[in-house]
C-alpha cells in the first residue's frame, strides 16, 4: 500500500511542475502555504509533563476537478509539506499524500448541498524513528451555504494511523462541524467543532496509572534528556476551533486561528490523566 501510495502522490503532484497548454489560460490551483505555531502541550500530557514549542511549516498542494456527469464531479487533491520544530526536533517531520472524493449536487440552485465521499493517504517522515508511518481516512462530508455570507461544512470519517511502533498504531472516528460566515468582501471568520473517540497517544513521565490503562507503552525517541513514555490509550476527545481570514492581492491572505483541544481517556481513571492543549497559528496563503 506505501508504494501504491508514493507512486499515486508522484504521478498527481508531478503537474505541480509539469507545463501544460491545456492549463496555462486556466486557473493551476495550486496552494501555498507557510505558517507559525505555538503549541502549548506537544506532549499530549497534563501537568508537569506538558511541554510547549512553536514549529514553521510549509505545505504546497494541487487540485484537479474532473466532471464525471451533469451532478457529479470527482476532486483530486495532491499534497506535500513538512513541519519544523524549536526545541524537540524529534517532532519534525515532512509528508506526501493525495485525496479522492466523489461529490454529489442535485441541483444548481443556490441553497442546494454539495455530498461527498472521500478516501485520503498520507506518507509521514519524522526525525523520531517511532513516529515514521502512513495515515489513512474515508468519510462523507456535506457543504452547504445558508446564505451568501455563511456556509456550512460537515465531516464524518474513520482514521488510521499506521505507525513504525505499535504506540503510534491508532484507529478513532470523527465528526466534524464548520461555518464560514463573510464580514466583508475580505474578510470572514471561521468556527469549527469536531469530536473524536478512539486511540490518542500522550507523553509523560513513567506514571503507574497511564501504564494501567495504556495499550501500549514505548520509550519516546522525540524528547532527550528525561526519560519519557509515549502511551497509547483511548479517549473521547473534542476540539475547538476559531480564526480570521484576510485576504488581499491576487489570490492571498493571511489566516490566524486558535484551536482548543481536551482529550479524557475513557478508562475509570481517565479523569486524572486528561489534557488541554492551545494551538496559535498565523500563515500566509498564496493560490494561483
Amino acid at each position: 500500500m506505501g508504494s501504491c501510495l508514493s507512486t499515486a502522490a508522484a504521478v498527481l503532484l508531478g503537474a505541480l511542475c509539469a507545463p501544460s497548454i491545456l492549463l496555462a489560460a486556466e486557473p493551476l490551483d495550486i496552494r501555498i502555504e507557510a505558517g507559525f505555531t505555538t503549541d502549548d502541550n506537544v506532549t499530549r500530557a497534563r501537568g508537569a509533563d506538558r511541554l510547549s514549542d512553536q514549529s514553521y511549516s510549509l505545505n504546497l498542494s494541487k487540485s484537479l476537478d474532473i466532471p464525471v456527469s451533469q451532478h457529479t464531479r470527482l476532486l483530486l487533491l495532491g499534497f506535500l509539506g513538512g513541519e519544523k520544530f524549536r526545541a524537540y526536533t524529534g517532532l519534525s517531520r515532512y509528508f506526501y499524500g493525495i485525496q479522492g472524493e466523489f461529490q454529489y449536487r442535485a441541483s444548481g440552485e443556490f441553497g442546494s448541498p454539495i455530498f461527498g465521499a472521500f478516501v485520503r493517504g498520507s506518507k509521514d517522515q519524522y526525525e523520531s524513528d517511532l513516529r515514521d508511518g502512513y495515515r489513512y481516512s474515508a468519510g462523507l462530508t456535506v457543504r452547504k451555504p445558508v446564505t451568501d455570507r455563511i456556509h456550512l461544512f460537515g465531516n464524518l470519517a474513520y482514521n488510521v494511523r499506521d505507525g513504525k511502533s505499535i504506540v503510534f498504531d491508532t484507529k478513532d472516528w470523527s465528526a466534524r462541524l464548520n461555518l464560514d460566515y463573510a464580514l466583508t468582501r475580505s474578510g470572514s471568520v471561521y468556527l469549527g467543532g469536531e469530536y473524536r473517540r478512539g486511540d490518542v497517544v500522550s507523553t509523560a513521565l513513567p506514571s503507574p496509572i497511564a501504564e494501567a490503562i495504556a495499550e501500549a507503552d514505548v520509550r519516546d525517541d522525540a524528547f532527550t534528556g528525561i526519560v519519557r513514555q509515549a502511551y497509547r490509550l483511548k479517549a473521547r476527545t473534542a476540539l475547538a476551533t476559531i480564526g480570521y481570514n484576510l485576504a488581499f492581492g491576487e489570490g492571498q491572505a493571511l489566516d490566524v486561528s486558535w484551536r482548543w483541544v481536551q482529550s479524557t481517556p475513557t478508562s475509570a481513571q481517565g479523569n486524572s490523566i486528561r489534557y488541554f492543549d492551545n494551538q496559535f497559528t498565523v500563515a500566509y496563503l498564496i493560490r494561483f
